[in-house]
């Protein structure tokens, strides 16, 4: 199934990799027209112990809340290379995956100038505390999304982005390629100078340009490796040969390809791989 347009008119693919455990993870697509710029609502339960959750990179932006202590909650901006979280259990987190840019419909404040903000200082703390309240008070995943939900449309405000960072990230949706050469003449053609666009690249998205499509020529090989297992082979349409996608995928997860497919992206920490 094609994943809906989002609100900024692109398509954007999100895979984070498997939980090799029965009902620790779930997650749910958020109906019309919320999905415009929610990707997914997520829960992550785990058991007593010392765990760790390898997150690799995808272009978007994750609000998260501590099931615990919900006044414990985090925002997780777009980052270049794979981030483990560690934790102690029994725990349990819900997370809300925004579309790529379409936090801003939730938040004036742009990714660059985000720091070490919490939600409450980013998304407005009545929002941030009435989502807070419901997840808490909810007593199973798809109450908490269908509580989330109905608060954030009643929340959404226009996005003001400029025109030009978002046709050039429209462009590199739809054209993400080794080819994809960030020139000044082809700058030119959403324009921008290469200084400006890289600018407002890092400020909205806290990313290079090159860096974005970088991820999102990852992500689109890892939805095709994921939706259809037998294409043979999955990276050819973005990557020169198999080496190059190889160490691509290295340098962005930190593991083979072979081996992200067959490990579980929550392990216990004395499972730890080396």
């Amino acid at each position: 199934m094609a994943a809906p347009i989002n609100q900024n008119g692109f398509t954007d693919y999100t895979y984070q990799g498997e939980v090799f455990a029965n009902g620790r993870y779930q997650y749910i697509n958020p109906p019309a027209p919320l999905n415009q710029w929610v990707q997914c609502f997520w829960q992550l339960d785990t058991p007593a112990g010392r765990f760790v959750y390898r997150s690799i990179p995808d272009n978007n932006v994750d609000c998260i809340f501590n099931l615990n202590n919900t006044r414990e909650n985090l925002v997780v901006p777009p980052f270049y290379s794979a981030k483990h979280f560690e934790f102690v259990g029994p725990v349990s987190y819900f997370g809300i995956r925004f579309r790529v840019l379409a936090q801003r419909a939730f938040t004036v404040v742009p990714v660059g100038d985000w720091g070490s903000a919490s939600p409450l200082d980013l998304f407005g703390s009545a929002v941030v505390s009435a989502i807070a309240e419901q997840v808490e008070t909810a007593t199973f995943f798809h109450q908490r999304c269908a509580s989330a939900a109905e608060t954030l449309l009643e929340n959404i405000h226009a996005i003001n982005i400029d025109q030009r960072l978002n046709r050039f990230i429209q462009h590199a949706y739809q054209f993400a390629s080794t080819d994809l050469v960030l020139s000044e003449a082809q700058c030119a053609e959403f324009a921008l100078s290469s200084r400006h666009l890289r600018r407002l690249c890092q400020q909205e998205m806290g990313l290079s340009p090159k860096q974005l499509i970088r991820v999102l020529r990852f992500q689109k090989t890892l939805h095709v490796m994921k939706s259809n297992p037998r294409t043979n082979p999955a990276w050819a349409d973005h990557y020169y040969d198999q080496p190059h996608f190889n160490r691509e995928f290295k340098s962005l997860t930190g593991l083979t390809p072979k081996e992200f497919l067959n490990s579980s992206v929550l392990y216990n920490k004395l499972d730890e791989p080396s």
